[in-house]
């Protein structure tokens, strides 16, 4: 975890800690702040591998959907 992580990429850095194995994000098309954030809390964190990023668009989802895996 960088030193000057934001509090908010701290907290998910320990529940990546606490909760390894396969997951996924998403972020609401109009939150560039949330994909941002979910990008760079990934490209921080050791031990997220398998990032993949894909846009949905389908009748249960508009938007971007970040999908990767955290090792313990």
């Amino acid at each position: 975890m960088a030193a000057t992580a934001s509090p908010a990429t701290q907290a998910a850095h320990a529940v990546f800690q606490r909760f390894p194995g396969q997951w996924e994000a998403v972020a609401a098309r109009r939150n560039v702040g949330a994909l941002a954030f979910w990008r760079q809390a990934l490209n921080d964190y050791p031990r997220s591998t398998h990032i993949e990023e894909h846009d949905v668009i389908d009748t249960h989802w508009n938007g971007p959907v970040i999908r990767f895996r955290i090792h313990a």
